[in-house]
């Protein structure tokens, strides 16, 4: 559920805090002249570059060029997006961000305190009951079996959901539990019912850390194998990732991100040093996702299973990766052997070859190109003309630029035909037509 923030608070906001104050708490400012510096926080440096003016309420650095107002820092310096930087910010001067009339804001700060404390609670009463349930032997028994040693398992705070779930509802909250989705009610008789059961309980992060919902796995093969959190005001699996907490917690700024398509094999690359995966949330790749992982890292490395249900995520997977490519970013896709899955194939090999694999990973210009023409003969001007047909719709949601450019080139190289950037619509080609048509009757009047 989205919504906007008024922009009048936003002004108002703006007009009450003192960018000098919140820079200062995050890095220390000295007083030099009208303004303050420090060493900037965005890049290496030995000497301070980076210039706050509380005249202007505007921060810049001289080394690297960052600049902007308090939210702008907030935004880079936490790696938030816009509605996050406000939230910090009003609650950083002690206002509540009001909802704006009609637009179902979800920023209504006390009932989502509550619920980021509820699922906290519930998530540390899963790892209890892991650890002292008979049943929850049964988990730590298939814990165990996948080779997940105690260590990772505290750190990505697993936990185990018993047959019973009524005890929860004598714990918490029994409105919370259902507006935070651990809970649901039965269409047919309004009945309200645990929603996980005798399952593994994996809590999902935000990249600052809060709970925000649950996937919980079968301890045997029944169905459905994973079950994730419902959309609710915390959770939205569109726009958040399995194991980014962790990921930056470890580095903040690794040189690549590796997307993988299970919690466990989250977890078992983290066991074998491999601590840059993450896992999307029992759906596609979105937009959302893909422009999440730029803000950490330059590179994306999509790692999918060997199988048939793996290599069509892949390519479902172009739809996300295209409108957000951009010249200094960068996707790679590596394919699994048919049999294997991230957490089978690192223990087969090895950590070493793994990485290897992940290092020599297709990048996405011949992954595309390869895919498209696979059943093509380029040989014919048929087959050119399909390559065209069906790689520009994906080009032509590339943001302009050099890469988009060097795209088309190579499109043209392959179909042996100059490929234009922008398509002729309908409306255009009539439109060419209708003047043709003009030109030839002036020309026999």
């Amino acid at each position: 559920m989205s919504g906007r923030i008024p922009k009048e608070f936003i002004s108002e906001l703006l007009m009450r805090v003192d960018i000098v104050d919140v820079i200062n708490s995050h890095v220390p400012l000295k007083k030099s002249g009208a303004n303050y510096v420090a060493r900037c926080p965005f890049h290496l440096e030995k000497t301070p570059s980076f210039s706050v003016s509380r005249k202007k309420q505007f921060f810049h650095c001289f080394g690297c060029g960052a600049s902007g107002n308090v939210i702008g820092f907030l935004m880079d310096f936490n790696r938030l997006d816009f509605v996050e930087a406000v939230e910090d910010l009003a609650l950083f001067a002690g206002l509540p961000v009001p909802k704006e009339e009609g637009q179902g804001y979800r920023a209504n700060l006390p009932k989502l305190n509550e619920l980021q404390a509820l699922l906290a609670s519930v998530a540390e009463y899963y790892i209890e009951q892991l650890r002292v349930q008979q049943a929850g032997k049964q988990a730590v028994a298939y814990l165990k079996k996948r080779g997940i040693n105690s260590q990772y398992a505290t750190e990505y705070k697993l936990g185990y959901a018993p047959f019973e779930w009524q005890e929860l509802t004598e714990k918490f909250n029994q409105d919370l539990l259902l507006m935070a989705g651990v809970l649901g009610v039965n269409d047919d008789d309004n009945r309200v019912y645990g929603r996980f059961r005798h399952r593994v309980m994996f809590p999902i992060r935000s990249k600052r850390g809060n709970v925000i919902g649950f996937g919980g796995r079968v301890l045997d093969d029944s169905m459905p194998k994973y079950l994730n959190s419902p959309e609710t005001v915390l959770f939205h699996k569109s726009q958040e990732v399995y194991g980014l907490y962790e990921l930056l917690a470890r580095n903040a700024k690794p040189l690549r991100i590796l997307v993988v398509e299970g919690y466990m094999d989250v977890i078992a690359l983290a066991q074998f040093g491999v601590g840059y995966a993450v896992a999307a949330l029992g759906t596609a790749l979105t937009e959302q996702h893909i422009n999440l992982l730029f803000r950490f890292s330059a590179e994306i490395v999509l790692c999918f299973d060997g199988d048939k249900a793996g290599r069509m995520a892949a390519w479902k997977a172009m739809d996300a990766v295209f409108p957000c490519l951009k010249d200094d970013r960068q996707v790679k896709v590596m394919l699994l052997p048919l049999e294997h899955d991230p957490d089978s194939i690192i223990r087969v090999e090895g950590v070493n070859a793994f990485v290897l694999r992940v290092e020599q990973a297709t990048v996405l210009s011949d992954y595309f190109f390869a895919q498209l023409s696979e059943h093509l003969d380029l040989a014919t001007v048929e087959g050119c003309s399909q390559l065209t047909l069906k790689a520009e719709p994906y080009l032509q949601k590339m943001p302009d630029g050099l890469l988009k450019d060097m795209m088309f080139q190579r499109l043209g190289q392959l179909a042996n035909f100059k490929v234009a950037r922008k398509k002729l619509t309908v409306k255009n080609l009539n439109k060419k037509k209708r003047i043709s048509c003009s030109r030839i009757g002036q020309a026999f009047s």
